[in-house]
């Protein structure tokens, strides 16, 4: 069985006496809250959404003759955007939008800004490098997640955040270059509006 360790509860230490703060000592309080809609990249021809569902399908049937659940759920999953693209194009959209949720509050000289989505370090950065406050937090997964938001140059890099992760949070495109100066400007106007 191995040695035995003794552990001794946290609770004494981590609960303290509730004291409060002088009002004083908060000079300034606000909170903004503006919502983006972005468009997605534009949607395919609708022979190569049918080409997509197809092979999808056949790669989920593929997977669910097989023993592995990771690959039965990845499989699914795959299969759930291709069909979700599939009767959008079909339907003839072109392009598709969708909806994240900015957030700032401003304490004294702190700012703390949230998207609903996951930024790349670049996006807090700027953000932080510009903010009108000396003190600014950008936080992401805040009231949701759309997916990755990474900045312009990252497209021409390529890679899981740019090319493949929008199968996962099943967007039917792509996020393009325009979301990330799209964010990093709408959370700098909403801390400034906040003094």
């Amino acid at each position: 069985r191995g040695s035995r360790r003794i552990v001794r509860s946290v609770a004494a230490i981590s609960t303290w006496d509730y004291e409060p703060t002088p009002q004083e000592t908060i000079t300034h309080l606000s909170v903004a809250r503006r919502r983006l809609t972005l468009p997605l990249a534009a949607l395919p021809d609708l022979a190569t959404a049918e080409a997509d569902l197809a092979r999808t399908r056949k790669a989920r049937d593929e997977a669910f003759s097989s023993r592995s659940q990771g690959a039965k759920n990845v499989a699914q999953r795959m299969f759930a955007w291709a069909q979700q693209r599939h009767q959008l194009v079909a339907a003839g959209n072109r392009i598709v939008t969708r909806e994240i949720e900015l957030w700032a509050m401003r304490i004294n000289d702190i700012g703390i800004a949230t998207v609903s989505a996951e930024p790349l370090t670049e996006l807090g950065l700027e953000i932080k490098r510009r903010s009108p406050l000396p003190h600014t937090m950008f936080l992401g997964y805040s009231n949701g997640c759309i997916g990755y938001i990474p900045p312009p140059e990252a497209f021409a890099e390529g890679g899981m955040e740019v090319v493949e992760s929008h199968y996962n949070y099943l967007l039917a495109s792509q996020l393009t270059p325009a979301w990330a100066p799209a964010v990093i400007e709408a959370t700098l106007e909403m801390l400034l509006g906040l003094e």
